[in-house]
């Protein structure tokens, strides 16, 4: 840009990582530039913003970048918080209940400079004993609870199921009906 009555031009600046143009640059003013917008990126000596890396995860996942999951026994939910990095599925937890193996990052949305920070994770398998509550979406995990007497959850089916006439499931997450007493 140059002013009038100038003798000599200066170069536009750039907008630098994280910003983008909203104003291009003249023959009589500087270039304007602004935050990125939510979910957009702008590395260094790139004046426009591009949308984050894995903002659109395939069927069977969920956007995330960093938390944790857990199935307490006081309500017997899986409490699903967003950015989880990694599942290894359910196991019992000191406390009785279910717990995941999540690794948590402590990203909770993608870098405004690199468009990185989301990752695409496989939805949650409620295992054996617990039904969907809620379901997987795009950018939250399924959550499930423990299935109750009289009801049966096979491990990978995410359904609860009435246990059929001669059949009984006495206690809470039952995987299975067991026949009745004749």
């Amino acid at each position: 840009a140059a002013d009038y009555g100038r003798a000599s031009c200066e170069l536009c600046r750039s907008c630098g990582a994280g910003k983008h143009e909203v104003t291009p640059c003249s023959i009589t003013a500087d270039r304007k530039c602004a935050a990125v917008n939510a979910d957009f990126y702008s590395a260094g000596g790139d004046n426009a913003q591009h949308k984050c890396f894995n903002l659109q995860c395939p069927n069977g996942t969920w956007r995330s970048g960093g938390a944790h999951v857990a199935i307490s026994s006081a309500d017997t939910s899986v409490q699903g918080m967003d950015d989880v990095n990694s599942w290894e599925g359910p196991k019992e937890a000191a406390s009785g209940g279910v717990e995941s193996d999540i690794v948590a990052s402590g990203i909770s949305a993608c870098d405004p400079t690199t468009g990185e920070g989301y990752t695409c994770v496989p939805c949650l398998n409620c295992g054996a004993g617990l039904f969907e509550l809620s379901t997987c979406t795009a950018t939250t995990d399924r959550t499930c609870q423990t299935v109750k007497p009289g009801y049966y959850s096979p491990n990978g089916d995410n359904q609860r199921f009435p246990c059929p006439k001669g059949r009984s499931a006495s206690a809470d997450a039952s995987d299975q009906c067991i026949d009745c007493p004749t």
